[in-house]
């Protein structure tokens, strides 16, 4: 039978619950000498045994003089992490490829000042001060690689304030995702022609529908009341006013349009062509093999789509 000892590690982070906000305590953090710390406190140690062998009370006050310093360090190294509060905050949404940009708010908790604090998500690392009842706000990004929920990974907090002879950190796990949307497939150009069918046709450009687009010379046979008569009052060229049919610009993004591609090839040119049609200012619906979007367009009918194609 074989028994499991948990690493340290993992003790570390069993003590630290995912929770949408939390605020640092002696419980969850921790401290260790420095590289520095360790080279004072051999420096400390010879000053001692100098101190003993030649019984140098000069010595020995300097000694503990250094000793009651490092102490005092240590107890602020502690004291400059604990009752900070760190809450999540609103995470956009970003494409495949892309880098997330987890928001984290930082705020003080007593009635004094938080200086060089660092948060650290892998390579990434921001120091920063919190002033006396303020808070502020760190943007910490990572690499978005999958479509779907990306949950925020480990983040770590430290301080070695004030002498650099301790660091004090914690881990913060905070339950913060991010959506990724499928990465637009590149390979694949997009253009009116290759966005499935569309309700009457990309007709464009006509005389006298329901947008108003430009101003064309007048030809003979124009509708009068399409007429820029401004124009005409400025004693220029009669020009008829040209719109979009609306109607026209409707088109369906369809999941059968793309045979000969694989589900993630299928996913990225949908949204390309998403992203197209929402740029170019058509109506346009999505149908996928479990769910159908009706036609709409604008901010949150183009989020609603990608949002389809990530969690599919």
């Amino acid at each position: 039978m074989t028994i499991k000892i948990p690493s340290i590690k993992a003790w570390f982070l069993s003590r630290i619950p995912v929770q949408s906000r939390l605020t640092l305590n002696r419980h969850t953090v921790y401290i260790l000498p420095t590289q520095e710390g360790i080279i004072f406190a051999a420096i400390l140690l010879l000053m001692l045994a100098g101190a003993i062998n030649y019984n140098n009370s000069l010595l020995f006050i300097s000694t503990f003089f250094f000793i009651s310093i490092a102490i005092y360090s240590m107890y602020q190294t502690q004291q400059n992490l604990l009752n900070i509060q760190v809450s999540k905050g609103n995470c956009q949404p970003v494409h495949a490829g892309n880098n997330a940009l987890f928001p984290l708010q930082l705020k003080q908790t007593q009635q004094d000042c938080k200086y060089s604090i660092a948060l650290s998500l892998q390579q990434t690392t921001h120091i920063t001060d919190i002033p006396f009842e303020h808070s502020i706000t760190i943007t910490l990004p990572y690499p978005a690689e999958k479509r779907g929920y990306l949950s925020l990974p480990k983040v770590t907090i430290s301080s070695n304030y004030p002498l650099g002879l301790f660091r004090a950190w914690s881990y913060i796990y905070l339950d913060q995702s991010c959506l990724v949307y499928p990465a637009p497939n590149k390979h694949y150009a997009v253009t009116h022609h290759d966005l499935s069918h569309t309700t009457e046709g990309l007709a464009g450009l006509e005389a006298g529908s329901d947008e108003f687009a430009t101003l064309r010379t007048y030809q003979l046979g124009d509708n009068l009341h399409h007429v820029h008569w401004k124009s005409v009052a400025k004693q220029q060229k009669m020009f008829t006013k040209q719109y979009y049919n609306t109607q026209s610009k409707q088109i369906w993004i369809n999941w059968n349009s793309y045979p000969n591609l694989s589900i993630e090839e299928k996913l990225s040119a949908m949204t390309a062509a998403l992203l197209y049609a929402e740029q170019h200012g058509l109506q346009y619906g999505l149908q996928l093999p479990n769910k159908t979007i009706m036609i709409n367009q604008g901010f949150s009918h183009l989020h609603a789509c990608l949002k389809v194609l990530a969690l599919y």
